[in-house]
């Protein structure tokens, strides 16, 4: 029998001892002990180090005995989990398919507020995991959405079309992400008629005519392949509420599916001249090919993190392509020699928008021809390990020269760290983007002190709702001189199933008023494809607006609703916005900001790593980041000494909201900062 790994201490152990495994019809498994009576083994698929391990709860807590699986640990942060747990082999041989053979078993996950974890069960003739993928009996969902948030439910799989064979069950916990665990009890296998307390079972897929979810279909189908007769949608499977549904495919974002898309890689709403084909595929201007090249033709990387490097392009310039080589992979010898060469090509388009073009792996690809349409301001190609993210190789790729469609001559090739188009000999401000400059100072807003206070007021409508035509807003009018406006809206949803009148998209559109009083819009967000967004509004600001509309035709029955958190801004003037909150310092878990200009903390808002510069103090100092109630969740030193941007990985925490203190070795606070991660 396989040991089953713990990852917890207290009641959790780990398993030594032998236990007999049953092979015949019933079986049950309570995981009473951590001696599973049926015997299992387990894969870790995705090679992160975690993977289902038995626990046992205390009498507080219900007692439960479980195997357990998380997406999300205190210790290392957010998961994406592929775990599996597979039974030994189970004879049915003596079986025929009518016989009604039901696997049942209780799950949960764990933490009602953080339920959305996605589990698939399979039945198949081959332990292998590419058999149970392959394999028609089977049954995955979100577990939140079968009534399993925070409190047992019972599901079952028929898996009588097996009979006659040696057969085996997996549970596998994937498509999750930084939420919480979940928790399977009471697995047993029986034959022969309606499920036990069952008085009926009129459609005969082994689920109680009570619990059945889709009444006349078998609900082992839901999860499997089907076809919702939508082009627009891919990876069609029966869901949980008994239709067929796919995901909607907008690669490139610009509103217009796939399957339509005029110009694949270019919004489609851009004409400019109005002559019915995008911008990004015609030749606004004339133009001659230009050839230049990155300031290196290779680019290497080592250890944790990722290398990068970035080519700014002349003023006009699109339609740019190379092509990356060497991108391969590792994966025998040496743990720590072992590497899988991941490789992200992003570029800032004629607006200035950062846009990711595509990554590629070495384990599909050995090269990549990159081919960026319409206007580019700059591109950056990054080069990371996604083996376990800290090799001891040196990995390597190579570039080919740049062409690309301008109306000048050839610049001079030049490394461009930050991919705000300014060459790094040149740039102002290191790590952040040279060309905002809000009040036109000539400093960028990236590496400026602003002097004032950081504040926090409500919007007066929260949440905010609507229903029928039309749309609902609120506005925050806020102080003079504020500016850096920052909050989030969540629970951003759709309802696409059901009465059509009930059908619903929410649209959320943000606009605000700049310091000069120029109305502009910052964005809309929809409930197809986002659940919360960070509005994140830089330079001064008199007032911000929030409206909600109904982006599915216009005039939905049913009552939309979305969070909208306090917003925080900085501001010089003490005044208070009328019947609103308003805060002259942010705490977290207590602890008060403290500003000292010289030092540099960016970028902000940072998704991979934060930088430190300009640290006055001998010897070395402390990096506390602390989340939103208060806990140290990263610490690190650095040395005051090293004049250059110093790195701190942040890559294991979750989106949101921190607060940064650097300490000296006195024990000094040099430095409190606001920062999120994104």
């Amino acid at each position: 029998m396989n040991k089953i790994l713990c990852f917890m201490a207290l009641s959790c152990a780990i398993f030594t001892a032998k236990a007999q495994c049953d092979e015949t019809l019933p079986i049950i498994e309570r995981f009473d002990t951590n001696v599973i009576n049926v015997c299992w083994n387990v894969v870790d698929k995705d090679k992160d180090g975690n993977n289902w391990y038995w626990w046992q709860y205390s009498s507080y807590y219900g007692g439960h005995k479980v195997i357990a699986s998380n997406s999300f640990y205190t210790s290392s942060g957010a998961l994406t989990p592929d775990n599996w747990i597979v039974s030994h082999a189970i004879n049915l041989t003596s079986f025929s398919p009518n016989d009604n053979i039901v696997v049942s078993y209780k799950i949960r996950a764990e933490l009602a507020a953080f339920a959305h974890e996605f589990y698939t069960v399979y039945a198949a003739t081959s332990n292998q995991t590419s058999a149970f993928e392959s394999s028609s009996v089977k049954r995955g969902e979100y577990i939140d959405e079968v009534g399993g948030a925070g409190t047992f439910v019972t599901r079952t799989l028929n898996i009588s079309a097996l009979a006659g064979n040696v057969v085996y069950i997996a549970f596998r916990h994937h498509n999750s992400y930084n939420q919480y665990n979940i928790n399977i009890d009471e697995v047993s296998i029986s034959s022969g008629g309606a499920p036990q307390n069952c008085t009926s079972d009129a459609d005969n897929d082994g689920v109680c005519d009570s619990d059945d979810q889709c009444p006349g279909l078998n609900d082992a189908l839901i999860g499997t392949a089907c076809d919702d007769g939508n082009p627009c949608t891919v990876n069609d499977v029966y869901d949980t509420d008994c239709g067929c549904s796919g995901t909607y495919a907008d690669t490139d974002n610009d509103g217009v599916c796939d399957a339509y898309d005029q110009c694949p890689g270019q919004d489609d709403s851009i004409d400019t001249n109005n002559n019915g084909i995008p911008d990004g595929c015609e030749d606004l201007n004339t133009c001659t090919q230009q050839t230049t090249n990155f300031n290196q033709d290779q680019l290497n990387h080592s250890g944790s993190g990722e290398s990068t490097i970035s080519l700014a392009l002349p003023s006009g310039s699109k339609d740019v392509s190379f092509t990356i080589n060497n991108i391969d992979e590792k994966t025998k010898g040496k743990e720590s020699n072992k590497y899988i060469e991941n490789v992200t090509v992003t570029y800032r388009d004629g607006l200035g928008a950062l846009k990711t073009y595509r990554s590629y792996s070495g384990l599909n690809v050995s090269s990549a021809n990159v081919n960026i349409q319409g206007e580019v301001q700059s591109v950056t190609v990054s080069l990371k390990d996604s083996y376990d993210g800290n090799s001891d190789s040196t990995l390597n790729i190579n570039f080919s020269s740049v062409t690309y469609c301008g109306n000048g001559s050839n610049p001079p090739p030049c490394t461009d760290s930050d991919g705000d188009t300014i060459c790094d000999s040149v740039d102002q401000c290191p790590g952040q983007d040279d060309r905002i400059d809000a009040n036109n100072n000539g400093i960028p807003d990236g590496c400026e002190s602003s002097g004032c206070t950081e504040s926090t007021s409500n919007f007066s409508k929260n949440p905010l709702t609507h229903s029928g035509s039309g749309s609902n807003s609120t506005t925050l009018n806020l102080p003079t001189n504020s500016q850096d406006i920052l909050f989030t809206v969540s629970g951003l949803d759709d309802r696409l199933k059901g009465k059509e009148s009930n059908k619903y998209i929410e649209n959320v559109t943000v606009i605000y008023k700049d310091g000069l009083g120029i109305t502009k819009t910052y964005g809309t967000f929809s409930g197809s494809n986002l659940s919360s967004q960070i509005v994140d509004i830089k330079g001064k600001v008199q007032s911000v607006t929030v409206s909600l509309t109904d982006g599915f035709n216009g005039n939905t029955t049913s009552n939309m609703s979305v969070d909208l958190s306090a917003v925080t801004y900085c501001s010089t003037s003490t005044a208070r916005t009328s019947g609103e909150l308003n805060t002259e310092k942010t705490s977290i878990g207590g602890e008060e900001e403290s500003i000292e200009s010289s030092i540099k903390v960016y970028p902000n808002p940072a998704s991979d790593a934060l930088y430190v510069k300009g640290i006055s103090d001998e010897g070395s100092s402390n990096i506390l980041l602390y989340n939103i109630n208060g806990s140290l969740v990263l610490g690190a030193k650095i040395d005051n000494s090293y004049n250059q941007g110093q790195k701190i990985d942040i890559q294991k925490l979750p989106t949101g909201l921190y607060l940064m203190r650097i300490v000296n070795n006195n024990g000094e606070i040099l430095k409190t900062e606001r920062i999120v991660i994104k």
